[in-house]
């Protein structure tokens, strides 16, 4: 009977411990803000921010010009950069942020929606905290911000327009 008590708490400390790894691992990943497009995209200037278009839709990186604010469109995830305040990762299979303010970082798994794990950098290494479950709550995006700015200069119409002329230049070339 001890031997299987010993077995079993063995196993589960050996299972928690790569659970922990891998969002040890997203955290890495995730940890500086990165927006790499595939897509050849349209760019658009506006009055305080540059973004990008791609097919009807923000597509890469938009941003304030004192770049304070900067967001990333990809077709499977978006990304949130306020500067000194909060680094956000939402995608399908999680929800990631880093407070700047607090020092902590929050992920929440998607696929098992009650989990939510706290962790905090301390020398180097992370170390999983326990807390209240707070809401995480999505910014609201800088392309609904702009958009009335940008319909102002042009038209949806004239970027897909220009998309096409683009792409006849490129089959000429």
């Amino acid at each position: 009977m001890k031997k299987i008590i010993l077995i079993y708490l063995l196993t589960s400390i050996f299972l928690f411990s790569n659970i922990t790894e891998k969002y040890i691992n997203i955290i890495q990943k995730n940890e500086i803000f990165t927006c790499d497009i595939k897509e050849k995209v349209i760019p658009l200037i506006g009055e305080n921010f540059t973004g990008m278009y791609y097919k009807g839709r923000p597509y890469g990186l938009w941003e304030l010009k004192n770049k304070k604010v900067r967001q990333c469109f990809l077709s499977n995830e978006r990304k949130y950069y306020y500067e000194d305040r909060y680094y956000i990762v939402d995608n399908s299979d999680y929800y990631f942020k880093i407070d700047y303010q607090k020092n902590i970082y929050i992920i929440k798994d998607k696929k098992n929606k009650d989990r939510v794990l706290y962790f905090e950098k301390k020398n180097q290494k992370y170390i999983q905290r326990y807390g209240i479950y707070e809401e995480l709550k999505l910014p609201e995006s800088l392309d609904e911000q702009m958009y009335f700015k940008i319909i102002k200069r042009t038209t949806i119409k004239e970027l897909e327009d220009f998309e096409e002329i683009k792409k006849i230049f490129q089959e000429r070339e």
